[in-house]
């Protein structure tokens, strides 16, 4: 009678967590279309896909996931706020959730992912006293006859 003793890579087995991931977007500034920089950040949830398809999507066609996933939402982020204005951007809200979920979405099938929502939480127009005048004196312009 043989008895083997299991190896060690007989016992490695990789974990897969197909749960929801919860990722934050860190406050970054953006620049507007009317040239204003302001801070936006916000939150993406992720999940990773669990047939045997995806699951070898994610591993062999990404390293690391979740740092590409923060990158491209962080770059998708200011090229949105920077197609609007300052007075658009926080009515756009939703569009812009709406749109970086598509898009995101879109781009990380290839990877065995699927961002399932995108949240805008801050929008926070910094401006200097001189961007101020700058706006102010634009606004009267436009208002005059």
């Amino acid at each position: 009678q043989v008895h083997t003793c299991p190896t060690f890579a007989d016992v490695l087995q990789r974990v897969r967590d197909i749960r929801v991931h919860t990722m934050a977007i860190h406050p970054q500034p953006v620049i507007t279309k009317d040239n204003v920089e302001i801070t936006v950040d916000g939150v993406l949830w992720v999940r990773p896909g669990f047939t045997s398809e995806e699951i070898q999507k994610t591993f062999y066609n990404i390293d690391d996931w979740t740092v590409a996933v923060l990158q491209m939402a962080m770059t998708n982020l200011r090229q949105e706020f920077g197609s609007l204005t300052l007075d658009e951007s926080p009515t756009a809200r939703e569009r812009i959730s709406s749109n970086l979920q598509d898009a995101l979405d879109t781009l990380t099938r290839d990877w065995g992912l699927t961002v399932r929502r995108v949240e805008i939480r801050l929008i926070d127009p910094r401006m200097t006293s001189n961007q101020r005048c700058t706006r102010k004196s634009q606004r009267n312009r436009s208002v005059a006859p």
